[in-house]
Parts: C-alpha cells; sequence; structure tokens
C-alpha cells in the first residue's frame, strides 16, 4: 500500500494528520528513550572507569613528587649547612696560617734552646710523632730554629689547602642544591679566603671575607626558614 494510501485508510478511520504526526513523533520519541537506556548504564560505568583511573594516576604521581620534594628539601638543607661548615672551617685555617707566631718573636727574651723550640712546636700543635723527629735531629741551634719554622708553617699551611680543598670540592659537587645567589656567594667567599692564604696584593681584607660570609648565613637561613625554591628547580 503506498503512503497515500496508508494516510487515506489512517483518514478513513477517523485519524487526523496531526494524530497521526503525533504518534509518528511519539514512537521515535519512545526509541530514542528506549535506546538510550540500554546504554546508560553501560556509558556510566565506562565514564566512572575512566575517572577512577585519572584520579589514580594524578594521587600516584602527586606522592611521587611529594617524596621526590622531600628528599630535595633535605638534601638541600644538609648541603647548605655543610657548606657554610666548610667555609667557615677553611677561613679559619687560612687565618690561623697567616697568623703563626714567628719563631724569632717567640724566642725574644728566651733561652735559645732546643727545649724552647721544642715549647714552640708543642704551642702550635704539632704531633708527637714530628716533634720526636724534630728531636732526633742532629743539628746545632741555628738550623734547628730554622727546621722549626718549616715544621710549623707546613703543619699550618697543608691544614688551610686542605680544608680550602675540601670546601672546594665539595660545593662544586653540590651545585644542584644551590640557588643562584647562595651559590654566587659561596664561590666568592671561596675566592677571597683563596686569595688570602696565597697572600697576594690584591688579597682582600679579613673584615671583607668576614662580611660575605655573613650574607652567606643571612641567604642560607632566609631561604630554609621559608622553605624557598626557585622556578627552576627540579619541579
Amino acid at each position: 500500500m503506498s503512503v497515500k494510501g496508508i494516510l487515506s485508510w489512517l483518514g478513513g478511520i477517523g485519524l487526523g494528520v496531526a494524530t497521526i504526526v503525533g504518534l509518528i513523533l511519539f514512537t521515535v520519541r519512545h526509541y530514542i528513550k528506549t535506546l538510550i537506556d540500554k546504554n546508560k548504564d553501560r556509558l556510566m560505568q565506562d565514564y566512572k572507569y575512566q575517572l577512577d583511573k585519572v584520579m589514580r594516576e594524578a594521587e600516584h604521581d602527586f606522592q611521587r613528587r611529594i617524596h621526590d620534594f622531600g628528599l630535595y628539601s633535605t638534601k638541600r638543607h644538609e648541603s647548605y649547612r655543610e657548606a657554610f661548615r666548610l667555609i667557615s672551617v677553611s677561613y679559619l685555617a687560612v687565618t690561623k696560617a697567616n697568623k703563626i707566631q714567628d719563631i724569632d718573636e717567640y724566642l725574644e727574651g728566651k733561652d735559645d734552646t732546643a727545649l724552647s723550640l721544642v715549647t714552640y712546636l708543642m704551642k702550635h700543635d704539632i704531633s708527637d710523632e714530628d716533634i720526636k723527629k724534630f728531636r732526633d735531629h742532629h743539628a746545632d741551634i741555628k738550623d734547628k730554629r730554622i727546621i722549626a719554622r718549616s715544621i710549623v708553617t707546613t703543619h699550618f699551611t697543608d691544614d688551610a689547602a686542605k680544608k680550602l680543598r675540601s670546601a672546594s670540592n665539595y660545593i662544586f659537587q653540590n651545585e644542584l642544591y644551590f640557588s643562584s645567589e647562595v651559590e654566587f656567594l659561596l664561590y666568592e667567599c671561596l675566592k677571597d679566603i683563596s686569595f688570602l692564604f696565597k697572600n697576594t696584593t690584591d688579597a682582600p681584607e679579613n673584615f671583607e671575607i668576614e662580611s660575605k660570609i655573613d650574607d652567606l648565613k643571612r641567604a642560607m637561613k632566609g631561604e630554609m626558614s621559608v622553605g624557598y625554591y626557585e622556578e627552576e628547580g627540579p619541579y
């Protein structure tokens, strides 16, 4: 039967065009609703699964970042404390090396004897082993004065050089944990302490170095007290 025939038949049983359109719309709506109802549960389950997956991944990433950040923070604080300690220790060692009391000054007004020279060595914390070696030297008192001066000078200069190397190596190996300001101040302090150690003509005065060490301390304390981290850090 043609569409025209169907409409004529429906019209013959008393159904108008509006009623027919209404029936068609109702049928279509019912079909769509049925289709949605069938797929709604599946779609919601898929959505919930994807959402849970995203949330789990985000939580895992967040926990990892918090863990890594905690490790980095702890290491940075340790690095700051150790770097400052090494800078301070090397500065004190260099200051001591530059202020060794000369043996002639020490012996002024004293008897120029081997015992006086031994006392001079003991005053400067020379080891018992080195003092024994000094006693065993078969030399006149003049030569022994030269030997005693050399022992004390070598003791303090070697100690200062060793502490400077330790500070320099540690700072270089831990640059990752220093902010730009702290790193700059650390190397400035190292440079000035090295100049002071070498007694160069352009070596800074002690108060200038101490001022820079104070600046370093303030910068470190400021960063550690507020948990400071630069934007170009690891996160």
